[in-house]
């Protein structure tokens, strides 16, 4: 049933956590009456940007490995709001050597069977088992960079590991893109080896930290620019799940007025 997507940071300052969360809010925006899963499956807890209490991992640890899960108690522990869901990551990174692939593996597994989109972050790590689970278990998988020289280092430093696991790339994110910066689109394709039509740009957006303080998405601001760019992602991405029609439905519907 599920199309899982999973969003790899080429660093930690890449923003993979807000874009997962963004993604998501715009999917359950675009498909109301689809179900959208986010799944914080690294070391960290990817709750920065939550205001309201979910279920994690951790809650789930012990029907995980005795895999007793069913998609229906994922489906009521894990809700967060309308047609979103929400399973937070580890709240202690020390106790990420515990978490093997299979489990992330197998909990992706049980939420293919209730939810239409499952989206994995899976930080900036591929030596954590959540997130090496995650990467393999994917449908689509998209890199998020930066313009910063450490984001195409971390990215072109790792490039050997992606190709050892059999991890391809379907899109390159450049998040925080800001068109005057001497680290253009040209300029990163050419470096990392890319025809352009492999990224999508998310032009920058003011108020991160104010974010990370109130524990909210930036798409809950005024940052026209970015909510356009993180439309066009999820668009790109119902496409690519096959939901291409009921896209153009909705706009029919937009363009005579009657939603």
């Amino acid at each position: 049933m599920g199309n899982v997507l999973a969003f790899h940071g080429s660093d930690r300052k890449s923003g993979v956590t807000m874009t997962s969360l963004a993604v998501c809010q715009e999917l359950v925006k675009m498909h109301p009456e689809k179900t959208v899963l986010l799944l914080c499956l690294n070391s960290r807890s990817g709750a920065e940007y939550l205001s309201e209490e979910t279920c994690s991992i951790e809650d789930l640890r012990l029907h995980i490995v005795s895999r007793t899960l069913t998609a229906e108690e994922l489906k009521m522990r894990c809700r967060y709001k309308d047609g979103f869901y929400v399973v937070t990551g580890l709240t202690d990174s020390v106790v990420g050597r515990e978490y093997l692939p299979e489990m992330s593996e197998y909990l992706i597994g049980v939420a293919k069977e209730q939810f239409d989109f499952v989206v994995c972050d899976t930080g900036s790590d591929l030596d954590d088992g959540l997130a090496l689970g995650a990467m393999t278990g994917s449908d689509k998988k998209y890199m998020v960079i930066s313009q910063c020289e450490s984001g195409l280092k971390g990215y072109e430093q790792n490039e050997w590991l992606y190709e050892k696991l059999g991890i391809n790339f379907d899109r390159i994110l450049i998040n925080r893109f800001f068109p005057a910066d001497p680290y253009d689109i040209d300029y990163i394709s050419e470096r990392l080896g890319r025809t352009k039509d492999m990224f999508h740009i998310i032009r920058t957006a003011g108020y991160c930290r104010q974010a990370e303080i109130d524990h909210k998405s930036l798409l809950e601001y005024r940052n026209d620019n970015y909510r356009v760019d993180i439309n066009s992602l999820a668009e790109y991405i119902s496409r690519q799940a096959g939901y291409r029609d009921s896209l153009e439905r909705k706009r029919r519907l937009w363009r005579i007025g009657s939603i």
